[in-house]
């Protein structure tokens, strides 16, 4: 009578979570994906880092530390801006020297503004640029 038992139940149960919660376990075949991976392919996708932390259960400074390393191996391109700005940037990250008064006349500038420095010299430089006022600005044609 055990025997048959035993021939009734031709496996043995599975009460992994996997299983218990409905959700099936991943194809052994399939390589499974690292978090890495996950993340950089729904940034690739145009997800923004608070719906990658949503959809993962990764923190969302996790989310974006991985994003930044990402982007400096050179793996991710996609910057998440405001819905304002779409455009793919191109990133102009360098250093700096101006006098002491040029540095006081732009952090007063900034402040006015109720911003900080960091954010007004990218938009002084892009009202520039757009404005078409590089040679008036800069005054140094013959």
């Amino acid at each position: 009578m055990f025997d048959m038992a035993e021939k009734a139940l031709p496996h043995k149960t599975d009460y992994s979570p996997a299983v218990r919660s409905g959700v099936q376990a991943p194809k052994k075949d399939r390589p499974k994906q690292t978090k890495a991976q996950r993340i950089i392919a729904l940034a690739k996708k145009h997800t923004p880092p608070k719906k990658i932390s949503e959809i993962t259960g990764i923190s969302r400074s996790s989310v974006r530390a991985t994003l930044a390393q990402a982007r400096r191996a050179g793996k991710l391109t996609t910057w998440f801006n405001p819905p304002y700005v779409r455009a793919e940037l191109v990133d102009l990250s360098m250093n700096m020297r101006v006098e002491p008064e040029v540095y006081a006349e732009l952090r007063k500038a900034a402040k006015q503004r109720g911003m900080k420095l960091s954010v007004l010299l990218p938009k002084l430089l892009v009202a520039v640029a757009k404005g078409k006022l590089v040679d008036a600005v800069l005054d140094d044609k013959e």
